[in-house]
């Protein structure tokens, strides 16, 4: 197969319908050696998978919303509580990296809630490196670390933020689909 050749939507289609059967990697390699499609490899396949995983979430979430405007009103309201814990950590981050008035940092002590909200949005980002950082800025310790911390993490949030879009699952999803 030559490098860069993308999957015509005849091809998509045809292995979708194998993941559909439910159909393991190496049946479906097996599938397409008796069709037009080129020979592809198993990397591949597993990441027309995770394509087919990915559209099918998509579909599934937009039927469920249309279907329960109840579900489609707590998906809102669960992506601006995200929101809202974004911002928390935006707000206690920004004067730890040195932006905004300086004075004494306090401990990160969040509401319960906004806890949960904070922890919410690294759930459905998994960004490990953001997860480090954040860790490291709100932990007590020697304050040239944190700030460093504080700045990446800032980074990362505000790309977050410009983007307005926040991917992934965590535990309080109010929708019944999984990863």
């Amino acid at each position: 197969m030559p490098r860069g050749t993308g999957p015509t939507i005849e091809e998509l289609e045809f292995v979708f319908g194998c993941f559909a059967r439910g159909l393991e990697t190496s049946v479906v390699l097996e599938e397409i050696e008796g069709t037009e499609f080129p020979k592809r490899d198993p990397r591949t396949i597993g990441r027309y998978r995770l394509y087919w995983d990915v559209a099918r979430q998509v579909i599934l979430r937009r039927e469920l919303t249309v279907a329960d405007p109840i579900i489609a009103r707590a998906m809102q309201q669960h992506y601006e509580d995200i929101n809202n814990g974004l911002q928390l950590l935006k707000i206690y981050l920004e004067p730890l990296a040195g932006e905004g008035p300086e004075g004494e940092i306090s401990a990160w002590e969040p509401q319960p809630m906004d806890k949960i909200r904070a922890d919410d949005l690294l759930e459905h980002v998994a960004d490990p490196a953001l997860n480090k950082a954040v860790k490291r800025a709100i932990t007590d310790g020697p304050e040239a670390e944190r700030r460093v911390a504080s700045r990446i993490a800032l980074d990362s949030l505000r790309e977050i933020l410009a983007m307005r879009l926040v991917g992934g699952n965590c535990r309080h999803c109010p929708n019944p689909l999984e990863p």
